[in-house]
């Protein structure tokens, strides 16, 4: 039996709740995986919650943390971005994933070594950052990056 329960909160305390509930994990049953996900407010997600599955934490930290964002899980890839001079003053401070890796090169570029799992939103980043991004490596990155453009392009 579920009881409702209601907790008075402050304007922070209530933003910290829904960003927190925005990335809250879920299962994935035709998957059987588990999923970072996106969470609408306000609405009605019906539904939402019907299956609760009992999940170890260090299994939940393995599936959660592999990868970039929301496409989270194994198997991992790294991407290493080479990020043009101005963004890379503001892009340096952001925390893409714990494990990260970055540095400056001499002519001042931000280089960027980020894992990920599936392509879709960290294409998303690099192409909000075009033209100061270069993906250096996976090739096959490079090539889903130049694939979309090529796409977009066409639309136009």
């Amino acid at each position: 039996m579920t009881i409702p329960v209601q907790i008075a909160l402050t304007a922070k305390q209530r933003e910290d709740l829904i960003t927190m509930l925005q990335r809250l994990a879920l299962y994935d049953d035709d998957t059987k995986k588990v999923k970072k996900t996106q969470i609408e407010f306000p609405g009605g997600n019906d539904g939402l919650f019907s299956k609760v599955y009992a999940l170890s934490i260090k299994k939940l930290r393995e599936e959660l943390s592999e990868g970039y964002g929301i496409f989270s899980g194994k198997p991992v890839q790294w991407a290493k971005l080479r990020i043009g001079q101005i963004p890379a003053r503001w892009v340096s401070k952001m925390v893409w994933h714990p494990e990260q890796k970055s540095s400056f090169d001499n002519d001042g570029h931000l280089l960027l070594d980020v894992p990920y799992s599936d392509d879709r939103e960290l294409l998303q980043a690099i192409l909000s950052w075009l033209p100061d991004v270069e993906v250096i490596a996976p090739s096959l990155l490079r090539k889903r990056l130049r694939e979309v453009l090529e796409i977009s392009l066409k639309e136009l």
